[in-house]
């Protein structure tokens, strides 16, 4: 059910699938973490072991990028499902709405939107879950202090993007936090969710360009979109494994 990506596993799964997985973790004892990956985090691990480690042995790898789709095609697999950070996590917050659970909100000091911030914007469409946060410092590691805060939490939510939120969950996993079920690493996700950036449009996702439009929202993205979708494919090619 997954491939190989220089030496980083991808799981290969319809939504359904995914969901189940999402609603099994809710309802277990045990901390399960999610990555959402793109082309970017694929280049970042093949230079970064730390990283790739990691993103081995995480949970579940879910492709989020229509790049990595090549990769599939080059094994000769289809990808079930992608499934973009910003929908998988209003897909689970939609689940903890459902059954009144808890969230934490880590999000990066020197990003574009504080937790409480983004707090505000799911209540308007989540009343009934329970939101704490913290802003923190982009780190690998969790301080025993944030320990103590998201103790207790049934979700964390971290946008300090990669490989920080991916290797600073996985701490946090292995930290042994009291009852804590799903840790997501999701990026960008928070400036979608407080309207701080806007989504490209239904038609752009659906074929594949939503980096498009990130571009000519965000120029500057335009040396990491290179990567993506040209750096990243050449590589994907010319790659034995």
């Amino acid at each position: 059910m997954n491939i190989k990506i220089f030496k980083t596993r991808i799981d290969n799964y319809t939504k359904k699938e995914i969901l189940n997985f999402v609603n099994n973790s809710l309802n277990g004892n045990k901390t399960k973490q999610i990555v959402t990956v793109n082309a970017e985090f694929l280049l970042k691990s093949k230079k970064d072991k730390e990283f790739r480690d990691v993103l081995n042995s995480s949970d579940l790898n879910i492709p989020d990028s229509s790049g990595v789709n090549i990769a599939f095609w080059k094994n000769k697999r289809k990808m079930k499902y992608r499934y973009p950070g910003v929908d998988l996590t209003l897909d689970i917050l939609k689940e903890l709405n459902n059954r009144k659970m808890s969230v934490f909100l880590v999000t990066n000091k020197k990003g574009l939107v504080g937790w409480i911030e983004v707090a505000n914007a799911i209540k308007d469409t989540f009343p009934k879950i329970k939101i704490r946060g913290e802003n923190y410092e982009s780190s690998k590691n969790p301080s025993e202090k944030i320990c103590k805060k998201i103790s207790g939490s049934d979700v964390v939510l971290c946008n300090f993007g990669a490989p920080h939120q991916e290797i600073f969950l996985f701490n946090l996993k292995n930290a042994t936090i009291k009852n804590i079920k799903l840790v997501i690493g999701i990026g960008g996700t928070f400036d979608f969710l407080t309207n701080k950036l806007p989504r490209a449009p239904i038609f752009m996702r659906k074929i594949g360009f939503e980096w498009l439009y990130r571009v000519y929202v965000q120029p500057w993205r335009w040396r990491r979109v290179i990567d993506a979708v040209i750096i990243f494919p050449i590589k994907i090619l010319i790659s034995k494994k």
